[in-house]
């Protein structure tokens, strides 16, 4: 599942977002692997994949960071 990461900041307008939310990833998952699934749609500056909390390895998260808004628009 893929949506917009939403930023922290109020003062920051959402047309600005170059990130994306990706939920229900599997256990086996790394940053390069992430990476490559979502490479296609743009240039890529950044893949963060937070720890799984222990009790919740089944529920992982990530984001992905594009150049510019029109990749993470088509991705």
């Amino acid at each position: 599942t893929v949506s917009w990461a939403d930023p922290k900041n109020a003062e920051t307008a959402s047309s600005q977002v170059k990130a994306v939310y990706v939920k229900n990833l599997p256990q086996h998952i790394n940053q390069d692997k992430l990476r490559e699934l979502f490479e296609h749609h743009g240039k890529i500056t950044k893949v963060v994949l937070p720890p799984a909390k222990p009790g919740q390895e089944q529920s992982r998260y990530g984001f992905v960071h594009f150049a510019d808004r029109s990749s993470a628009m088509r991705a």
